[in-house]
């Protein structure tokens, strides 16, 4: 009896290390390949006229916007935004977002502060011009 138990172990042994050595190795073109092409993400624009701020440079006025920040609904916070490239930049940028619901928080100094929601579509910009613009 125990003669047929240890021989039928040493039998499974075999069998599991003999489908180990039977498993299919993969390559980074093998994966590429099973998994084919990736399908681009959709994505929107955001571009969101804040409160701007005078800012004198050798005489001459600029109007660069303030920052504000981007919120899921649930009030995760998405990412802060500068709002221009420079203190002499008055273009607001423009944010790629994946399409959805956001709550809007603009940094202000001059009116009162508003949570505005931006809803982003596929291949589309959402311009958003808050209060004092």
């Amino acid at each position: 009896m125990r003669k047929v138990i240890i021989l039928s172990m040493v039998l499974s042994l075999a069998g599991i290390v003999g489908c180990a050595s039977t498993t299919k190795s993969y390559t980074w073109q093998d994966i590429n390949k099973e998994v084919g092409p990736k399908v681009p993400e959709p994505h929107g624009y955001l571009k969101v006229y804040t409160e701007t701020t005078d800012t004198n440079d050798a005489d001459v006025h600029r109007y660069p916007h303030l920052p504000y920040t981007i919120y899921s609904p649930e009030g995760k916070k998405i990412k802060w935004v500068k709002n221009s490239w420079s203190s002499t930049d008055e273009y607001p940028e423009v944010v790629e977002l994946v399409p959805g619901k956001y709550v809007i928080e603009p940094d202000v100094w001059t009116t009162k502060k508003e949570i505005i929601g931006a809803t982003i579509e596929d291949g589309k910009t959402t311009e958003i011009y808050l209060a004092g613009e």
